[in-house]
Parts: structure tokens; sequence; C-alpha cells
């Protein structure tokens, strides 16, 4: 894929897909704000709706060269998945985007995310990815300034990543709900013949 052969050709690249509620985005942004220019970093706000992205909020100057507004039309959030480093999700629990998590995963991204349960249990309590507290604008930007700044460490967690990457693909997760699924319907239906679930009468 073009996209994904990019990454790693150039700066560390950040992805936020507009997927979470509306405050997400504003606090990406603040965190953006924050975080040291002296690392060069480029960042991507990728809009599902082009409508939603036509105005998009004002930078300062220094990081007008750095952050892209994009939307479908320059690729699916599959495309901008496949050429980040990093994926962004930011939810305060409003409206968190827990699949988001997991396709970053599996197009080999690293997460930075919100610590609410959801998020966690995808990134392994942080073993595949870094967590902040819900709000905490300095902390994700502290976060995100550690990866770009430090290629060692981006190294480690892209290299768990890709060791997880089978597991997540629509082949593994389609096997995973198919032991889920059998496991409950043994639980149901009892092959001895005996009652599979307690009746009410």
């Amino acid at each position: 894929d073009l996209l994904e052969s990019r990454r790693g050709d150039g700066p560390p690249h950040i992805l936020f897909p507009v997927r979470e509620e509306r405050g997400a985005l504003r606090i990406f942004l603040r965190a953006l704000r924050r975080m040291d220019t002296e690392h060069d970093w480029r960042a991507t706000v990728w809009f599902p709706d082009s409508a939603a992205g036509a105005a998009p909020p004002a930078l300062p100057r220094r990081l007008r060269d750095r952050v892209h507004f994009a939307g479908p039309g320059e690729g699916d959030e599959a495309h901008h998945l496949a050429a980040a480093d990093l994926v962004v999700a930011a939810s305060t629990g409003t409206a968190p985007a827990p699949q988001l998590v997991l396709r970053a995963l599996g197009a080999g991204a690293v997460p930075v995310a919100s610590r609410l349960p959801r998020y966690e249990e995808s990134l392994d309590d942080g073993e595949l990815g870094l967590l902040f507290e819900p709000r905490d604008v300095l902390t994700l930007a502290a976060q995100l300034d550690r990866l770009v700044g430090d290629p060692a460490l981006l190294g480690r967690f892209q290299d768990r990543v890709q060791q997880m990457r089978p597991s997540l693909s629509w082949a593994g997760v389609a096997e995973r709900f198919e032991e889920l699924f059998g496991a409950i319907a043994g639980r149901r239906h009892d092959p001895g013949g005996g009652p599979g679930r307690p009746e009410h009468g």
C-alpha cells in the first residue's frame, strides 16, 4: 500500500480521526498547541464528513505547516490509519469509539488514548500504547512528545503492535467470535439433555 509505505519515511505522523464526541477534537488540538515544536512531527485531522471539515479550526502560525485537515476526498479512514505512526483517541467518555483503537492497532499504528475502561482493555493497560487521564491536555501533549521525540520508545511500541496484528485481522476476529458464540451456545443447550436455562412459570 502506497500510504503504508510512507510510514517511517519522514517525521512521525499523528492522526486524529473524528469519531468521538465533538469535545475530543478540541482536546486534541489543545494538546498539539502544547507540544514541543523542536521535535519534527506532523498531524492529520480526518473528518468522515466533507462538510464537517469544510471550516477547520484556526491554528497558531507555528502549527499551520504541521497540521493538515482532511476529509473523505483525500482517502478513507483506513488509508490514513495505514500511514499514521500514532493515532489519538481523546474521548472523555461521552461517546468513545473503541473500534477506532482496534482499527488503529490493526493498521499497525500506536494509539495514545484517554484512560477509559474500553480503551485500556484494547491497549492491554498501556502495553500497546500510551494512556492519559480524560481531559488532561498536558499529559496528552507530554505522551505525544515522548513518542515523537524518542524513536526507540516509539519503535518498541510499534514492535508490540506488529506482534498483535494477526489477532486483530478479520480472520482473527471472526475466529474469536466463533469461539465466544460456541461457548455461549454450549451453556444454553446442555448436550446431555439437561435444562440449559432455568424455566420460569
